[in-house]
Formats: structure tokens, C-alpha cells, sequence
């Protein structure tokens, strides 16, 4: 991702206002525990690997706007 990546991302929706209310869905090459561990304990809403298909990706959006 282009000018930082998925963290700083995240840490910018956090850094302003009610930021941390918005899901956000990491979509990611990234495949081991570790980094699945990692990506949901920085804030992360949900966790897709890429690629991701389009069926996936709508029943994870369904998921995180239903909780």
C-alpha cells in the first residue's frame, strides 16, 4: 500500500475523533498466526488473505457490520 501501509492506515482512522467506531477489514498477502494474531490485536475488525473473493469479502462485511 502506497504511503505506509495497512497499520498506519488504521492508526490514522484511529487518531481522528470517533475513528475507532469504523470497521476496518485488513485484506492481506500476510498468512502466518502470528501475523493473523497481530493484525486483529492492533484493531483490526476482521482479516481476509489474499486473494480474496468476492463472496468472502461480502459475508466479512455482513459479519463486522452485524456485530
Amino acid at each position: 500500500m502506497p504511503g505506509g501501509g495497512g497499520f498506519e492506515m488504521l492508526r490514522e482512522i484511529h487518531a481522528h475523533g470517533n475513528g475507532g467506531c469504523v470497521p476496518v477489514i485488513a485484506i492481506t498477502a500476510l498468512v502466518s498466526e502470528a501475523d493473523r494474531k497481530r493484525i486483529l490485536d492492533v484493531g483490526f475488525h476482521a482479516y481476509l488473505q489474499k486473494p480474496v473473493m468476492p463472496d468472502k469479502l461480502l459475508e466479512t462485511v455482513r459479519s463486522v457490520l452485524n456485530d
